[in-house]
C-alpha cells in the first residue's frame, strides 16, 4: 500500500518476510520528468533505503530503458538478508521480477500467467514452494 502524504512524501506498507508488516515514509530526492525519480526513507523506517529510477532512450529508438539502483539496510542485518535470499524475497530479486512484469504490462497490456492452463503434477518440493501461488 502506498499513500501520498504530499507532493514529495509518501507512506509505504508492504508484507515482509514471514508475513510481517513493514512500513516507512519516503521523500523524493530527485524528480526530473521523463528522466529520473529518486527517493530516500525517513529515519525510524522499518527498512532504511535510498534509490533512483532512471529512464533513457533504448538503442535504435526501440523504446525506453528503465534502470533501478537502490541500497537498503534489511531488518535483522545480514541474517535478515540471508533469510530474504533463501525465501526469494530479497529486494533486488523482487525489483527484477517487478520490472519484468512492468515490461510485460507496458508491451502487451497484460501480465501473462499460467492460471487455468493444464499442467503436469508438481514434485513435492514444487508443491511446497508454490502452494497457493499463481502459475
Amino acid at each position: 500500500r502506498v499513500d501520498a502524504v504530499d507532493a514529495t512524501h509518501s507512506r509505504w506498507q508492504v508484507r515482509g518476510l514471514l508475513g510481517q508488516s513493514l512500513q516507512w515514509n519516503a521523500a523524493l530526492t530527485s524528480d526530473v520528468p521523463g528522466q529520473q525519480l529518486g527517493w530516500q526513507t525517513s529515519s525510524g523506517s522499518d527498512v532504511a533505503h535510498t534509490g533512483i529510477v532512471r529512464f533513457s532512450p533504448a538503442p535504435g529508438h526501440r523504446g525506453t530503458r528503465v534502470e533501478v539502483e537502490f541500497t537498503f539496510h534489511p531488518p535483522l542485518g545480514r541474517a535478515g538478508l540471508m533469510l530474504a535470499r533463501m525465501t526469494g524475497e530479497e529486494p533486488s530479486q523482487l525489483v527484477s521480477e517487478d520490472l519484468r512484469r512492468f515490461k510485460q504490462l507496458i508491451e502487451t497490456g497484460e501480465i501473462p500467467t499460467t492460471i487455468g492452463q493444464p499442467s503436469g503434477q508438481r514434485s513435492l518440493l514444487g508443491r511446497m514452494i508454490h502452494k497457493g501461488l499463481p502459475g
